[in-house]
């Protein structure tokens, strides 16, 4: 079965979605959860243009109806594989400023995706908690670890961070690597430590291999019930591209994309058509994800976003139509589960 993507074109909502508390959404495991990824421009660009930026991205928003949006912080990460990065590094506008703009403008929640890096020390990391939620509104955070290498000191693990800011009322989110699990079979130990630290959700990198993604959901739910505990929602991340320059991003970012699969893609005859296609495989593997769950009887709450990881409009657009289709299959996976 493929699906008709020509059907799948975002429906603009004049009135803009509805109010959803989402800390009551995320915890119900009875209920699905769709997020939508953006990121903020570069920093370089004048505050007028910005401005434009925050407005473009609101229309994409209130035509989607995402449960939350998350806001992505760029880093620059030259240890992440040992290769040139694909696409230079430029530095963007502040995460949180961008995030309170886009709820402020939509009325949709906003979770920023924090990387642990060494600003957020200079004065206090009690400061910036207390910065980042009186000042910016902020209530949902995803911490994810920094690279050493990368760090001119050590800097404290996302656990340690979760327990720092734990008075100051935020819901705590941080990364789960699928392919981590693949290599070293130890994924499910690691989200059972943060959520016992205080991590309240996570979620993935990037999937294009759905057996990792399958693996980590069954050890985990499998290490959950052996200790009694009820395990946190994970929301699985995907992303399409229709270039092979988005590919090899992707890649430096540490997403497995099976050989196939690649193939597969890149041997469609235009960049539209190749998004199409990466599109495809996403909800096949969604499908596939959601399938096995159901079959296993996995108890792990799940949720879906999708991120444009492209400046080129088909590529934004691929995933904005992504967007309706995975959050479609996830609806579907739930009333069939209650």
């Amino acid at each position: 079965m493929w699906y008709n993507w020509e059907e799948a074109e975002p429906q603009e909502s004049l009135a803009g979605p509805a109010p959803v508390e989402l800390k009551k959404v995320m915890l119900d495991h009875r209920k699905p959860l769709s997020v939508f990824g953006a990121v903020p421009p570069p920093r370089t660009l004048p505050q007028e243009k910005v401005r434009a930026c925050v407005d473009g991205m609101a229309k994409t928003i209130r035509g989607l109806q995402p449960d939350a949006v998350i806001v992505y912080d760029i880093q620059d990460e030259k240890s992440r594989s040992g290769e040139d990065r694909p696409f230079p590094f430029f530095e963007t506008h502040e995460s949180r400023q961008y995030a309170k703009d886009l709820e402020e403008s939509t009325g949709v929640p906003t979770i920023v995706y924090q990387a642990i890096k060494q600003e957020m020390f200079e004065t206090s990391f009690e400061k910036y908690a207390a910065e980042t939620r009186n000042n910016f509104g902020t209530q949902y955070l995803v911490f994810v670890g920094a690279s050493a290498s990368d760090a001119e000191h050590p800097l404290p693990s996302v656990s340690d961070c979760a327990q720092e800011v734990a008075s100051h009322g935020f819901m705590l989110g941080g990364v789960t690597i699928p392919e981590r699990h693949r290599d070293r079979n130890d994924e499910h130990h690691r989200l059972m430590e943060k959520t016992e630290n205080g991590i309240e959700f996570f979620t993935s990198q990037c999937i294009y291999n759905a057996d990792n993604a399958i693996w980590m959901l069954r050890d985990y739910d499998q290490l959950c019930k052996s200790k009694g505990k009820k395990p946190a929602r994970i929301i699985l991340c995907f992303a399409p591209f229709g270039r092979e320059s988005t590919m090899r991003f992707l890649r430096w970012l540490g997403v497995e994309i099976p050989e196939g699969t690649l193939k597969r893609i890149l041997s469609r005859g235009s960049a539209r058509e190749r998004v199409e296609e990466s599109n495809q495989v996403c909800w096949e593997n969604f499908r596939r994800i959601l399938d096995a769950s159901r079959k296993l009887g996995l108890t792990v709450p799940l949720g879906v976003t999708v991120e444009s990881v492209s400046k080129f409009r088909d590529e934004q657009e691929g995933a904005c139509h992504l967007f309706n289709i995975l959050r479609e299959e996830l609806d579907v996976y739930y009333q069939c589960s209650c």
